[in-house]
């Protein structure tokens, strides 16, 4: 009887060896089943947000620059108006820079001019270029939303395994995973079974998991979930193959098995029906 073996676990067999060499003299494997290696899974959350951490992922430096631009704009404005107008109101400093703010803002920012336009031929050049200024300034800070909301919505926090670094990871403790991040001084949280990893995933607790790409794609599969997803694609490939004990007389037919349903197509068949479409 044999068993399913990657790089990850072989009982018997002490560290981390290549499928070919310390292995093969310990056991006999079959032709390979499939390459594959590691991959990066996270998740989409979407379903529950928490509005603080929304409200600062929101307000970036590029959008609070354009927020401090027309603050300073706005109070200079309201200033130049109740300078120009001090004459004929009765308002205060305070008062009167309070109004100049609040019509710079209604002419510059909805073109309202108030309950009257301009009389001198100044201020109305002066009213006409605020329009203008205040006009191409909401298109800018549009444009600036606009592209903050698109880059929050198609790009995930983590994209690939050079991400991890600045993220919480998750993986099974004692696989060539774990080893792969401890290699790259990548700090990960080790849980005890993959489905630990997917609850640490699901609760917040981590932002990743990284594990077998086969493990991961057939969970993704099995479940459906349109929040999941695998990202960056396959890394530290690694072939997985049928081990059995040195000399089994069941070697020979089970690579010509693996030959004859590589040869007539069920391979990808059962490939897609366990881990979607073979990328091969």
């Amino acid at each position: 009887m044999g068993f399913l073996v990657t790089d990850s676990w072989v009982p018997n067999v002490p560290g981390h060896h290549s499928y070919v060499s310390d292995r093969e003299q310990v056991l006999d494997f079959s032709y390979p089943m499939f390459s594959a290696g590691l991959e990066v899974m996270t998740t989409r959350r979407g379903s529950s947000p928490n509005w603080t951490s929304e409200l600062t992922s929101f307000v970036t430096a590029g959008v609070g620059r354009y927020l401090l631009a027309l603050l300073v704009g706005l109070i200079v404005a309201g200033h130049l108006i109740w300078l120009a107008t001090r004459r004929h109101t009765q308002h205060g400093y305070l008062a009167g820079v309070g109004h100049g703010i609040y019509k710079a803002a209604g002419l510059g920012l909805v073109g309202d001019y108030g309950v009257a336009d301009p009389k001198r031929p100044l201020g109305r050049v002066a009213a006409v270029i605020w329009t203008i200024a205040g006009v191409s300034f909401v298109s800018l800070f549009t444009a600036a939303l606009a592209s903050q909301l698109t880059v929050q919505n198609i790009e995930s926090k983590i994209t690939g395994v050079q991400d991890p670094s600045g993220a919480k990871v998750a993986t099974v403790t004692g696989t060539s995973a774990a080893e792969y991040l401890t290699t790259h001084a990548i700090t990960f949280t080790g849980v005890s079974t993959i489905n630990d990893a997917y609850r640490q995933l699901h609760s917040g607790a981590v932002d990743a998991i990284v594990f077998d790409a086969p493990v991961l794609q057939h969970h993704l599969k099995l479940t459906r979930s349109t929040n999941d997803t695998v990202v960056g694609g396959i890394f530290d490939r690694e072939d997985y193959g049928i081990a059995l004990p040195t000399g089994s007389p069941l070697r020979k037919k089970i690579n010509e098995t693996l030959l004859d349903i590589t040869e007539d197509g069920t391979y990808d068949q059962l490939y897609s029906e366990y881990f979607g479409d073979n990328p091969a």
